[in-house]
Parts: C-alpha cells; structure tokens; sequence
C-alpha cells in the first residue's frame, strides 16, 4: 500500500511539473483557439485599424506569456475581457467590447495603449452672441 501510494505521489508530482512546464504553451494555445472565436463573429463597426491594433496587441501579449513576463493581474483582466467577448456566440462581438479586448491585450503585452481621441474644440460664438450672464437683465420692463 505505502509503495502504490508513493507512486501515485511521484506521478503527481511529475504530472504537475510538466504542467508547469507547458502552461504558457497551454495558455497560449487556448488564447489562439479564442482568438479564432472572436474574429469570426467582429460586428461591421469594427474597423480594419481596430483590426491590425488587435493583431499587433495579440502578438505581443502572446510573446510575453511564451517568456513568462505577463502581469498576473493584466492576465486576469484579458480573461475577464475574453469571456465578455465570447458570452453570447449568436451576437456579433460590438467594437466597444473588441476595445475592451484590445486594451486587455496591450496591458499583457506591455504596449502603452494610443492617446484617447479627443473632441475638436468647440466653435466659439462670435462677439455679442454667447451665453454668459451679465449680471443683470439685457430688457427694460416698464
């Protein structure tokens, strides 16, 4: 029984370093398989621009889980953003959750995300035509 039970311990314990070996090729793989998932159902409002930033993140999010240099909790944050992807395989993946996606992966993958877009100024009114208050009313009340 003692010989059968350290057996079983031995084989654990070496299914459980070749786990820890394979587990970034493992990871890596079930990124890929996601991937695949998530590109085959883009809604039409993505962008091919949103398209090759997702493809830049994903290598580079991939080249770091092979050499082991990921943020744990950057990890945790893509998967959380993965399975909101993926939750409803009939709906089309919107381009705010594919964002959402992309700026996961870029944390993974070390990539400072782009600068947010930002509004034009807005036009001012010509002199005479705004909207501050004077303080006291423009018309005479009789």
């Amino acid at each position: 029984m003692l010989i059968g039970c350290g057996v079983a311990f031995l084989l654990l314990g070496i299914g459980a370093l070749i786990f820890l070996m394979k587990a970034r090729d493992l990871l890596v793989w079930s990124l890929d398989k996601t991937r695949a998932g998530v590109l085959s159902n883009l809604g039409e409002d993505v962008t091919p621009a949103d398209r090759q930033r997702f493809d830049a993140a994903y290598a580079a999010a991939t080249t770091r889980i092979r050499d082991g240099k990921m943020d744990p909790a950057a990890l945790q944050k893509l998967q959380g953003e993965l399975m909101h992807a993926i939750e409803n395989p009939r709906e089309k993946v919107t381009r705010e959750k594919f964002m959402g996606l992309i700026e996961a992966l870029e944390k993974v993958g070390g990539i400072e995300p782009p600068p947010a877009e930002t509004a034009p100024p807005a036009a001012e009114a010509p002199p005479g035509q705004g909207t501050a208050s004077l303080g006291f009313p423009l018309s005479r009340s009789a």
